[in-house]
């Protein structure tokens, strides 16, 4: 449902045709459907990552970026590229707060009594990394503090 509102919107602010109630939702479900078989696609099958051009120096963001958007656009959570994913993605240490959150949605949606331990880890060490002092209290940066 959250991802036809947001589809509604982004379609309410498309002037012209578009913007006039043309596009249905099994139109949005389709293109979704596209956009998924798309980040599949653009794994790696061997390692099961996607390649990191998006965020260089965030080693793990854009493959976590890409699980999060398969597993929201209902690619179920045992799917091989699903699979293939989360064995790239539990190789990914936590250093960088981009990463360590996004990888903790993942393991949530996915498959959490499988990681649990890892969201955990995550967890406190998003804790850990939170700005403790100062103007930025209670923010992150985007490695450990």
């Amino acid at each position: 449902m959250r991802k036809y509102l947001i589809a509604a919107l982004l379609v309410s602010l498309l002037p012209g045709r578009f913007a006039r109630g043309q596009i249905t939702a099994e139109a949005v479900r389709r293109a979704i459907d596209s956009g998924a078989k798309y980040l599949e696609r653009q794994q790696d099958r061997g390692s099961g990552a996607w390649p990191e051009h998006m965020f260089p120096g965030f080693p793990g963001g854009t493959s976590a970026l890409a699980l999060l958007a398969l597993l929201e656009s209902a690619v179920k959570p045992d799917a091989a590229s699903i699979d293939r994913g989360l064995i790239y993605l539990r190789s990914i240490k936590p250093e960088k707060t981009y990463v360590v959150a996004l990888q903790t949605m993942v393991y949530c949606h996915a498959r959490p009594r499988d990681d649990l331990a890892r969201i955990r880890e995550n967890v406190r060490w998003l804790a850990d990394a939170q700005i403790k002092e100062g103007a930025t209290s209670g923010m992150w940066g985007y490695g450990m503090s």
